[in-house]
């Protein structure tokens, strides 16, 4: 446990974040670690002086410590592509499981491509089994003022998993994985905690020293863990997604996870993973998996477009047909009974992209902005279109920079203004909005 700087003792806000922690000696598809702590910050400034406020403070704090990472881990600026969240209204409306989910799929395909190797595959959706397993946990903890991974005496998180009679030992119905569980707790003087799903997420990811960074970890857990012992195998349904989650948070007046401080109100949240069997063991061991939400995010204007979905909207847009049934041969992350494959695949035949990376698509990946503009503009003229060189109108794409003549394009053709005043924000996913109506422009 650690006690933070207190700076008002009358609405003293504590956090203390727990993991399963492992040495880390080197990197492969995870991401690396970060140097130093990043603190929260926002419109009202960083750690306690921040507002925690709704929507705009979250991506404020998100992408601010996105450009600080770039800067520890000497990356370029917007690497990392930006976090992009749905209206105030939409974000309230989404479950904590959504919320969840949406968050920390950001997090892992915004570091795809950061580093070589690092491929930055989202979580495959919320999983009905573990999901129960992180409520009865995070009820445990609230209703005995506890806090730690064996506080119940099980075993700690490897054993609450092994003993679910649908995931577990019983028909070994998950592989090995090194991490399990995140745990995170607030306490305060006052009536209501801000943020809890965010921030835990946030700190787990860019304020985690104090454990060795191993919530980040957990968290951004690929094929191959950091110290070089086996991730998610992904031969499970598709290849393109990893693992399974679970995930619950419970604020109550009836929590105080510190014995030392006296609250008013708590929170405590809980965050667990496991990843499935091959589909082949899954059927041979009658594996029940019931997975709720694919992905995250949310349906309406504000939300992020996938390459998958992108691909069928577009060959639609422009009246081109895709084969009854795809052949499962075009990419490696493309199987036949992938969502959209056959259209997947015809797009690829058009010539309008080649992929997300050699022999991948990545289906449930962000379309960024930059991509777009080649997309958009080789789907509107042709697979063979090659934009002229023009002068440079946006500041965050330069003469020389990656894709700068294609987005140049894009605007003297008047299909974008950009996204802020002399900026186009190429690495940021593309809005539903932006999309429909590049869509009513293919067919003109």
């Amino acid at each position: 446990m650690f006690v933070c700087r207190v700076r008002d003792l009358t609405a003293v806000l504590l956090s203390v974040l727990i993991s399963l922690v492992t040495v880390s000696c080197s990197w492969a598809l995870s991401p690396p670690n970060l140097l130093s702590d990043i603190p929260w910050t926002d419109s009202g400034g960083s750690g306690y002086n921040a507002n925690f406020g709704g929507v705009a403070d979250i991506v404020a704090a998100f992408n601010h410590a996105r450009r600080e990472e770039e800067s520890q881990l000497g990356l370029t600026a917007n690497t990392l592509n930006d976090l992009v969240l749905p209206s105030q209204s939409a974000w309230d409306s989404m479950s904590d499981d959504d919320k969840a989910l949406y968050l920390l799929n950001d997090e892992r395909i915004a570091r795809a491509g950061m580093l070589a190797g690092v491929i930055g595959l989202p979580f495959a959706g919320i999983e009905q089994n573990i999901d129960s397993i992180s409520a009865y946990y995070a009820q445990y903890l609230h209703d005995n003022d506890a806090t730690g991974h064996n506080a119940d005496g099980s075993g700690g998180p490897f054993a609450r998993i092994d003993n679910d009679a649908e995931i577990g030992s019983l028909k070994n119905c998950h592989e090995f994985l090194p991490r399990a569980e995140n745990l995170a707790y607030f306490a305060t003087t006052g009536t209501t905690i801000p943020l809890p799903i965010e921030r835990s997420i946030y700190n787990w990811v860019y304020a985690d020293a104090s454990s060795s960074w191993g919530h980040r970890e957990t968290v951004l857990l690929q094929d191959l863990a950091l110290n070089a012992q086996p991730g998610f195998k992904n031969n499970n349904g598709s290849n393109s997604h990893a693992g399974y989650l679970g995930f619950h948070h419970i604020t109550s007046a009836n929590y105080q996870p510190f014995p030392s401080f006296a609250s008013n109100t708590g929170s405590v949240v809980v965050m667990n993973y496991f990843d499935p069997v091959s589909d082949a063991n899954a059927a041979l061991r009658g594996c029940n998996y019931l997975a709720g939400s694919p992905v995250g995010g949310t349906s309406g204007p504000g939300e992020v477009l996938k390459r998958g979905e992108m691909a069928k909207a577009i060959l639609q847009a422009k009246n081109i047909s895709a084969p009854a049934v795809a052949t499962g041969l075009e990419y490696a992350d493309i199987q036949v009974s992938t969502l959209n494959a056959a259209w997947i695949e015809q797009f690829k035949t058009e010539g309008f992209t080649t992929g997300c990376a050699f022999n991948r698509f990545c289906p449930d990946m962000a379309v960024t902005r930059e991509q777009m503009a080649i997309i958009f503009l080789k789907a509107k003229f042709g697979s063979a279109y090659s934009p002229t060189p023009s002068q440079n109108v946006f500041g965050d794409a330069p003469l020389g920079s990656f894709n700068q003549a294609w987005i140049t394009t894009l605007r003297d053709l008047g299909f974008t203004q950009g996204c802020d005043t002399n900026r186009f924000c190429p690495k940021t996913p593309v809005s539903k909005a932006w999309f429909d109506y590049l869509l009513t422009q293919l067919a003109l």
